[in-house]
């Protein structure tokens, strides 16, 4: 998705505390390799409004307020934040540095290494981004970063990312020893800027890759070889005769070579109701027809008609 190329070196830029009397902290300006070295960033208070209670008397001891849950939770961590800042301006303590590296799939989109203290929400790194990008405040407001591949909001702190800090002020991140930039011994940590459509395509591409990854290592069927369909036996011939008696209806049947002749009276036999003890002869050409013969011994052929004779 990115341009082809040398990749762009990435520029840094502060975000970290100042040591001017700015109660704020957060004072951008860029350097680096890339030339520009004209300062940007953002410098934006977020004052959070806050509802004050009422603490007069109620003339109805009957009503009580009720106040929304969410809205309560949002002003206690607003008023724990506001109490741990002047705790830390009391103390003179400032939160330690640290530097996010911001990287993109998005086409045309250059890195960016971002100085900021591990208090700060990671609004200001995405705008810092976006803006190095020259992205519309459109496409700004679209712009997520995400982390170990979770999803990242602007009131995520920077601390929140596996940061830990020891007695000594330390900064590390738990399961990771190359966070440490080489020229200031300064911990990093990677980022990635993403839309909702162009993170989409990327799991896509992965889940597809992976797909074809199993498909190799996959033992490949054995086909196995089918034994040849034989051939289907000839069928065999059929003879159509006429079974003919004096004062009787011809009586046509169809029978196989092996038919014997007895099978073929006890045939007549039953569709002409005549009994067992009946004496039954049958003749072809004036010749008798001996019961255990079958039609393949004799000079029958198909369509021919047999005698029967009754005694």
């Amino acid at each position: 998705m990115r341009s082809q190329g040398s990749p762009a070196q990435p520029v840094i830029v502060d975000l970290g505390d100042s040591d001017d009397d700015d109660d704020s902290g957060y004072k951008s300006k860029s350097f680096g390799d890339m030339g520009d070295d004209t300062s940007y960033g953002i410098e934006t208070k977020h004052d959070i409004a806050l509802r004050l209670s009422n603490g007069t008397a109620r003339d109805d001891d009957d009503l009580e307020e009720v106040q929304d849950p969410e809205l309560a939770a949002i002003e206690a961590r607003a008023r724990a934040r506001a109490a741990a800042k002047k705790a830390a301006a009391a103390s003179g303590s400032k939160a330690p540095i640290a530097q996010l590296f911001i990287a993109s799939e998005l086409p045309e989109t250059n890195p960016l290494m971002v100085k900021v203290r591990i208090d700060t929400t990671i609004e200001k790194p995405r705008e810092a981004w976006c803006a190095r990008q020259k992205f519309t405040p459109e496409m700004t407001r679209n712009v997520f970063f995400t982390w170990r591949g979770t999803r990242l909001y602007d009131s995520t702190t920077i601390k929140r990312l596996g940061v830990r800090v020891d007695d000594h002020g330390n900064v590390s991140i738990e399961g990771d020893d190359s966070i440490y930039d080489q020229e200031d011994n300064t911990p990093k940590i990677h980022v990635e800027a993403w839309t909702d459509a162009a993170l989409a395509q990327h799991k896509r591409e992965v889940a597809a890759e992976e797909e074809a990854k199993r498909k190799a290592v996959e033992p490949s069927h054995v086909v196995k070889e089918r034994d040849p369909t034989p051939e289907p036996e000839p069928e065999a011939k059929k003879y159509r005769l006429f079974l003919k008696a004096k004062g009787m209806e011809d009586f046509k049947i169809q029978v196989k070579p092996d038919t014997t002749f007895e099978k073929l009276a006890n045939a007549f036999r039953t569709s002409r109701k005549i009994a067992q003890t009946q004496p039954l002869t049958l003749t072809f050409d004036g010749e008798r027809l001996p019961p255990m013969d079958t039609i393949a011994d004799s000079e029958l052929e198909d369509m021919d008609s047999i005698d029967v004779l009754l005694k």
